[in-house]
């Protein structure tokens, strides 16, 4: 297993609202591309539409909220296109063309134990054992820990430093929040964030498609209504909540999605994203765990 330091920044940055992660390599024709999934499914999975934006003091979500797939009705690419497995707590697993990305993979001592998985890169946004454990993990992986901008193969990752708690880690020490360019879709993995992002960073970072975000509480993390503002803070095409038990009835990830206005939410096996089936308009996508008894 590798470490990796952080490389050079890129020479153009533009605005965050603006800017998206665009491929190198020329659009393919409309003869080569298959045709797009029925309206509300994407490979087979179904969508959650956001019925209404939560709204907290001083902030005001600047993107509306329909549920509309009528300009996504052409076709899309198969070949650049990204699953996303959550592995159980704040594990994931995204697979891409030729690099797969691991986050924040546990010790199985921790409660959260995960099967054997081959990795080409892993992310620990802490050092904490249901965070940081590598005994899971197989392969010859690069081990990214800190913050920095990181470039493995066709992978591009930004880690930034962030806390644990509100109260500038005193309670709960440092936490990276990782952003990952992967075939083409950009990934936000929080970690265990327990703090909103300052608007200076989140124009750096720029534009997220799929969030990840933790909604174990207040005593780990972030409550439900935080968790809600973090996810209209970064505007993202598709919001996924991690770090909750998922057989509890009740619980922060059950207000997190009333706060989202989502309501009996049937998990799916796995997310499946291409940047032509991306969504118009935020998305609520609740994963099924795959973690060991």
């Amino acid at each position: 297993m590798r470490g990796c330091t952080p490389g050079s920044r890129t020479s153009r940055r533009s605005r965050r609202r603006r800017r998206r992660f665009r491929p190198s390599r020329p659009a393919r024709s409309p003869g080569r591309c298959a045709a797009l999934p029925p309206a509300g499914t994407a490979f087979g999975l179904n969508w959650y539409p956001v019925l209404r934006p939560p709204v907290s003091a001083g902030y005001s979500s600047r993107r509306p909220f329909r549920f509309d797939f009528s300009d996504r009705q052409g076709q899309i690419e198969r070949v650049c296109r990204m699953d996303i497995t959550w592995l159980g707590h704040a594990c994931f697993r995204m697979r891409g063309r030729d690099v797969t990305v691991l986050t924040d993979p546990p010790d199985p001592k921790s409660g959260h134990a995960i099967s054997k998985t081959d990795a080409s890169v892993v992310t620990i946004s802490h050092d904490h054992p249901g965070h940081a454990s590598l005994k899971s993990v197989g392969g010859d992986p690069v081990i990214l820990r800190s913050p920095g901008e990181y470039e493995v193969k066709e992978c591009l990752l930004t880690g930034l430093a962030s806390f644990h708690d509100g109260e500038r880690g005193k309670t709960r020490g440092k936490n990276t929040v990782f952003i990952i360019r992967l075939d083409n879709v950009v990934v936000g993995h929080l970690g265990d964030l327990g703090h909103a992002i300052d608007e200076a960073e989140l124009e750096a970072l720029g534009d997220i498609d799929v969030l990840l975000v933790p909604v174990t509480g207040p005593d780990v993390n972030l409550t439900a209504a935080l968790a809600a503002d973090v996810v209209h803070q970064f505007e993202p095409k598709v919001v996924v909540p991690m770090s909750f038990d998922p057989a509890a009835k009740e619980g922060v990830h059950r207000r997190f999605l009333q706060e989202m206005g989502v309501k009996d939410v049937q998990p799916v096996p796995k997310l499946s994203v291409a940047r032509a089936n991306l969504p118009q308009e935020l998305q609520v996508v609740v994963l099924e765990s795959r973690a060991r008894e």
